[in-house]
């Protein structure tokens, strides 16, 4: 029956001394209402990080939804609000059972959805899209967008954007001194060497956040042992990480990054690294696709900001056009909201082909959605981040991260941050990341899901 969620076997949240969000909170917040509610109509909530990408086109999407359902005759009202620690605001009333409808919040897929807390998008999602008659929503969405969103079978997330970690330099730079990109990792190490002779750091670095960190290493990985290796750890294999190829990458990320980061870059915040880039005292600098609309105000006017990836190693066994890449900034649906079905209607009509074009438009960004990023709609900046993700033979993520939220945080960045600093040999991190995982291969309360396959591309066979 439409609405109805999967039996997962659902587990109960552990109590928490989390106050629960009373409605003046939520005002505190910025709580949006929209315009001619009236009560006895439907009511959504939706709750948004406020970060980066903002909540202008947000706040847009929501009101014109508002008017096409007063079109049809079927008002709905949506309480809309956001704020830069939704989160902290959102988690205790997912523990008490009262979470929102709706909500981007960063938080943990892989537990919520094998403890039932998320509702099923299917119905919508194998129904008519939006406004693309020919098409399911379903089929709308760029290959694998969904499917780090996805548990047994149910789909209970949607992204808006398809994010790739890239490496981003200043065009206008480059001309000034007669650097090349290049085409070779020791052409890059060549590169980084001319960069410190003329007197600036080659690449700043978000140290304060080790995560920014996380794609260098897998992308180095891949391109020196291909794809199979890196899914072997993907999949928590027992010793992967001990590989030897895994402790070789790990050797190759260190020398470089501990010749090459800015100084001080481990300390930094990720406005203060890219800040130091956007002022031309770092040459590149690593970051999600979001950063030229999060620094939009702080290019001088020269600036012509553009992108490459992790070059190729001589010898590697890896493809060369591999890209981390995967949907982000998703929106969880929860079964326990009050108006779940409401919410996945919203989330079908903000995910129109229309409004993700405006989304592009809006926060330079790549959409989830197949033909919303069009070249003749966007600035040279975003056209050169989409030719690296149509010219992908394949993309490649860390789903460990969201798997096991835990290990992410008390050992594998907390060791990733360690190891760009110099602070421990490459065999000792991989022991430690690998120590780390053999604790969750034992315990038994850690949802651990089914291997999942090598992605999907025309690079993957050639790779392996």
């Amino acid at each position: 029956m439409r609405g109805t969620s999967p039996k997962w076997g659902r587990r109960r949240f552990v109590a928490s001394a989390c106050g629960a969000l009373s409605s003046a909170t939520l005002q505190g917040c910025g709580l949006f209402r929209s315009a001619g509610e009236q009560e006895g109509v439907p009511r959504v909530e939706m709750a948004i990080f406020d970060g980066g990408f903002g909540m202008a086109w947000h706040q847009k999407v929501v009101e014109r939804f508002v008017a096409h359902r007063a079109a049809l005759g079927k008002p709905i009202r949506v309480d809309f609000w956001g704020d830069p620690r939704v989160i902290d605001k959102v988690r205790p009333r997912i523990l008490r059972g009262a979470p929102p409808d709706i909500s981007d919040a960063p938080l943990p897929f892989w537990k919520l959805a094998p403890a039932g807390a998320l509702f099923s998008l299917n119905d919508w999602l194998d129904g008519p899209s939006f406004d693309q008659s020919n098409k399911t929503w379903r089929e709308t969405f760029l290959r694998g967008a969904l499917n780090p969103f996805t548990y047994e079978g149910q789909t209970c997330a949607i992204p808006l954007t398809f994010n790739a970690w890239i490496l981003w330099y200043d065009k206008t730079l480059f001309e000034k001194h007669g650097w090349k990109l290049p085409s070779t990792f020791s052409e890059w190490e060549t590169l980084c060497e001319e960069i410190k002779q003329a007197g600036i750091a080659p690449l700043a670095y978000q140290g304060k956040y080790p995560y920014y960190g996380d794609a260098l290493y897998w992308s180095v990985f891949q391109r020196l042992s291909g794809i199979r290796k890196v899914e072997r750890c993907q999949n928590f294999e027992p010793g992967a990480f001990l590989d030897p190829e895994a402790i070789e990458a790990a050797r190759v990320v260190q020398s470089f990054t501990t010749r090459y980061f800015q100084e001080g870059a481990m300390t930094m915040s990720h406005t203060e690294a890219q800040l130091e880039f956007c002022n031309r005292r770092a040459a590149m600098i690593p970051c999600g696709v979001w950063l030229e609309n999060e620094m939009r105000n702080a290019f001088p006017k020269d600036f012509r900001l553009s992108c490459f990836i992790i070059p190729r190693f001589e010898g590697g066994k890896g493809s060369e056009r591999a890209v981390v890449a995967a949907g982000a900034q998703a929106f969880l649906a929860f079964r326990d909201g009050g108006r779940p079905e409401e919410g996945a209607e919203l989330l079908r009509f903000m995910l129109s082909l229309e409004n993700s074009r405006e989304w592009v438009k809006t926060v330079s960004t790549v959409s989830s959605i197949e033909g919303a990023t069009r070249r003749e709609e966007i600035g040279q900046t975003l056209a050169d981040v989409l030719t690296l993700v149509e010219n992908a033979a394949f993309t490649f993520d860390n789903r460990l991260l969201d798997l096991f939220p835990t290990w992410r945080n008390e050992v594998w960045f907390p060791t990733l941050e360690d190891l760009l600093s110099g602070k421990i040999k490459p065999e000792a991190f991989a022991r430690v990341a690998e120590k780390g995982l053999e604790r969750i291969r034992r315990n038994p309360d850690v949802y651990k899901p089914q291997p999942r396959p090598l992605p999907q591309g025309a690079g993957v066979e050639e790779a392996l």
